[in-house]
């Protein structure tokens, strides 16, 4: 529980700021610990973004057969397995929590650019 909660607070953080190095220090962090955290259940703060995760596997296993299928449930094995790197790769296309999330640059510019996503960072790692 408390290994969840400090790690949303630190996705959080990396989401809000304000400096793109801060953002994007934060977000190499959150990757990292996504993957070092393995087997730890999300907090209620991003449990949508982990829930939609589980949602499309399933739903893609429920449209394909055979290899497809098996694929699919490999992936949902995954999602299980590593909770915090599924929501962190789904944690952007979550409305409720990037709403919440994103602010523009200081600049008033667009948000931390696709180069420095979390979903790369996670993707890297």
């Amino acid at each position: 529980l408390a290994a969840s909660k400090a790690f949303s607070r630190v996705l959080f953080s990396a989401s809000n700021a304000r400096s793109e190095a801060v953002a994007d220090m934060g977000k190499q962090l959150a990757a990292r610990l996504a993957w070092t955290l393995s087997g730890v259940k999300p907090s209620i703060e991003i449990e949508s973004a982990h829930s939609m995760a589980v949602k499309s596997v399933e739903g893609a296993m429920s449209k394909h057969d055979g290899k497809k299928k098996e694929s699919a449930a490999e992936l949902l094995s995954f999602v299980e397995s590593h909770p915090l790197v599924s929501s962190c790769l789904t944690f952007d296309m979550t409305p409720n929590i990037s709403s919440q999330a994103v602010h523009p640059k200081e600049d008033g510019g667009q948000p931390n650019s696709p180069a420095s996503s979390l979903s790369l960072r996670v993707l890297n790692e």
